[in-house]
Parts: structure tokens; C-alpha cells; sequence
């Protein structure tokens, strides 16, 4: 059985005014070889798999709101990454779809706290595909190998 696990870490200079990044890995822990998937368009909110990223200041505020483009691309087998026993991948790498949600610019110093949560529970292909429409055989073999899981890691910081 493969199992994936999540890892999160913060980048930047944790300074108000000036970026911050998420950075994640997701790696199988697993005795078989398995896949994940890169972060999509859409994955913020109406397409599997689901990238929900929540950053948290010391007021409890969000940092901003999330905007979200409605339109969204074709699922490609190369959005599918091949994941041995022990093997790990960046799903905002450079070859996903940039999250709208993956830095932020804190506005208060303090505590800071960044949740993300990975959902690759969905059964049905369509909805990993847009717009809902049937996934390409190729594609649709690579996804079977995706374990329907759902992650989560969180990671708090100070702001100066």
C-alpha cells in the first residue's frame, strides 16, 4: 500500500512587509511504489486535488482573501508525479499551476501560523479533470496510482 505524508516549512525573511513562502513536500512513506499530483488551477477550490492553504496572523486575521480565476486547464499525465518508496515532491514546484495562496506579505509582527491541507480523497476522475469532463486514458492510469487520502501539516513562525 502506498502512503503519503506531508511536510510544510516557511521561506523569507519573516519580517512585516516582506514575503513569505510555503513551501511543502509530499513524500511516500509506503512500502509500494504509488503517485501524487502537482498543485492545478482550480485546486484552491472547485477541482481535485484540493490545495486549501490557511494563514493565520496573531489577530487571527487572514492575510488576504482568495481570488480564484474561473477557468481551468485540461489535466495532463505530467500533472501525475511517479512516487517510489521513500521518494517526495514539491506540488507548488516549479511546474504546477502557482497557488494564489502560497506567499503571503504579513501585516503584523508576532506568531504566525500557515495550515495546509491536500485532499486526493475524490473517487471519480472527472473532478480531477476540467470541466468535468472524462480524463484521457493515459492520464486516468497515472491517477489510479494516487492514493485517496487527505493530508494536512501546519507550521507556526515569528514575524518580527
Amino acid at each position: 500500500m502506498t502512503m503519503l505524508s506531508l511536510e510544510i516549512a516557511v521561506e523569507g525573511p519573516l519580517e512585516v512587509g516582506k514575503p513569505v513562502r510555503l513551501t511543502a513536500r509530499i513524500k511516500n512513506v509506503g512500502a509500494h511504489a504509488g503517485a501524487g499530483v502537482l498543485n492545478l488551477d482550480l485546486s484552491a477550490s472547485n477541482r481535485y486535488p484540493r490545495y486549501n492553504i490557511f494563514w493565520t496572523d496573531p489577530d487571527n486575521g487572514l492575510n488576504f482573501p482568495l481570488l480564484i480565476c474561473g477557468t481551468a486547464t485540461r489535466m495532463q499525465s505530467s500533472d501525475v508525479v511517479d512516487l517510489k518508496p521513500g521518494d517526495s515532491f514539491d506540488p507548488f514546484g516549479p511546474t504546477a499551476y502557482r497557488h494564489p495562496k502560497v506567499e503571503v506579505i504579513p501585516r503584523v509582527a508576532g506568531r504566525h501560523r500557515v495550515e495546509l491541507y491536500v485532499d486526493y480523497s475524490e473517487a471519480d476522475p472527472r473532478k480531477w479533470n476540467s470541466p468535468w469532463q472524462p480524463v484521457d486514458e493515459p492520464v486516468a492510469e497515472r491517477l489510479a496510482r494516487v492514493p485517496r487520502v487527505k493530508l494536512s501539516a501546519s507550521a507556526e513562525f515569528d514575524v518580527k
